[in-house]
C-alpha cells in the first residue's frame, strides 16, 4: 500500500510539472498557430482581392459586350427602319448645301416643303415639333412667323412654339 501511495504521488507531482511546463509550451505552439492562421488570412485576403478583380473585370466585358450588342442593335433598327420607309441616308446627305441656306448658326431652310427628315417627334424641352436632319446632323423645328425650318440651337423669338 505504501508502494502505491508513493508511485500515485510521483504520478501527481510528474503530472503538476507536466502541466505547468505544458501550458508555456502550449502558449508557444498557440503563438504559431496564431502566426500560420494569420498567414492563412493573409492568402485569404489576397484570394479575395484576386477574386474581387476578377469579378470586375467580368462585369466590366459583359457591360462592354451588352453596350456593343445594343448599340449594333440600335443601327441595325435604324437601318430596318429607313429602308422600310425608302430612306436612303447616303441620298441626303448633301441636302443641306442644295436646298439649305447657311448661317451663322448652321443651315436653316425655307419654306414648309421640306421631307428630308430622318426622324421627328415632339420635344417637351422645346414645346414643338422637331425634326432630325442627317445632313447637318442635328435638329430642327418650325418657325412660323419666319416660315422656314432652324436649328434649336437658334431661336430668334425666344420660344419655339407658335
Amino acid at each position: 500500500m505504501r508502494r502505491f501511495i508513493m508511485s500515485a504521488l510521483i504520478c501527481l507531482a510528474t503530472a503538476g510539472a507536466a502541466m505547468a511546463g505544458g501550458r508555456d509550451s502550449h502558449r508557444s505552439s498557440d503563438r504559431s498557430h496564431d502566426s500560420y492562421r494569420n498567414r492563412d488570412r493573409g492568402h485569404d485576403r489576397d484570394r479575395d482581392r484576386d477574386h474581387d478583380r476578377d469579378r470586375d473585370r467580368d462585369r466590366d466585358r459583359d457591360r462592354d459586350r451588352d453596350r456593343d450588342r445594343d448599340r449594333d442593335r440600335d443601327r441595325d433598327r435604324d437601318r430596318d427602319h429607313d429602308r422600310d420607309r425608302g430612306y436612303d441616308r447616303d441620298s441626303f446627305k448633301d441636302y443641306r448645301q442644295t436646298h439649305g441656306t447657311k448661317f451663322e448658326h448652321g443651315y436653316y431652310y425655307k419654306g414648309k416643303e421640306h421631307s428630308h427628315w430622318s426622324s421627328r417627334c415632339y420635344s417637351e424641352r422645346y414645346g414643338c415639333q422637331t425634326y432630325y436632319c442627317p445632313s447637318a446632323c442635328c435638329w430642327y423645328y418650325f418657325c412660323t412667323p419666319d416660315c422656314c425650318y432652324y436649328p434649336v440651337s437658334y431661336c430668334p423669338y425666344g420660344k419655339f412654339g407658335f
